[in-house]
C-alpha cells in the first residue's frame, strides 16, 4: 500500500479497535486509547484525502476503550468497554449521528 494512501485519523491515540456497520457497509466505528469512540461515514467511491470529522464523536468513558461493537439485529445500536471496567450504550439513535455530523459530541449512557 502507498504511505501517502488517504487515511481516517481522528483519534489522538492509538485505535484499538474498529468494527463495520453490519446494516451499512460505509460506516464504521473506532475504540480508541484516547478514550472516545468514534463512528465514521465512508464516501461511497472511497477515500479520496485524509479523513479526520467523525459523523460521531462519543464521549463517557474515563479510561481507553479496547472493544466497539455493533448489535447484529438491531440497526444503529452500539456499545462499547472500556477499561474503565465500563460496558456503555451511546444515546445516539440515527436522527442524533445526522444531526450531530461534522464532529459533535454524544455522551455515553452506562
Amino acid at each position: 500500500m502507498d504511505l501517502n494512501h488517504p487515511r481516517i485519523c481522528g483519534h489522538t491515540a492509538a485505535v484499538l479497535d474498529i468494527k463495520f456497520c453490519p446494516f451499512n457497509e460505509y460506516v464504521i466505528a473506532s475504540a480508541s486509547e484516547d478514550a472516545t469512540v468514534k463512528v465514521w461515514e465512508l464516501p461511497e467511491g472511497g477515500l479520496k484525502d485524509n479523513m479526520d470529522e467523525p459523523v460521531v464523536n462519543l464521549v463517557g468513558h474515563q479510561r481507553r476503550v479496547g472493544i466497539v461493537e455493533w448489535h447484529p439485529t438491531a440497526e444503529n445500536l452500539l456499545f462499547s468497554a472500556g477499561f474503565d471496567y465500563m460496558v456503555r450504550q451511546p444515546l445516539a439513535t440515527k436522527q442524533t449521528i445526522e444531526r450531530e455530523k461534522g464532529g459533535g459530541k454524544v455522551l455515553f449512557e452506562p
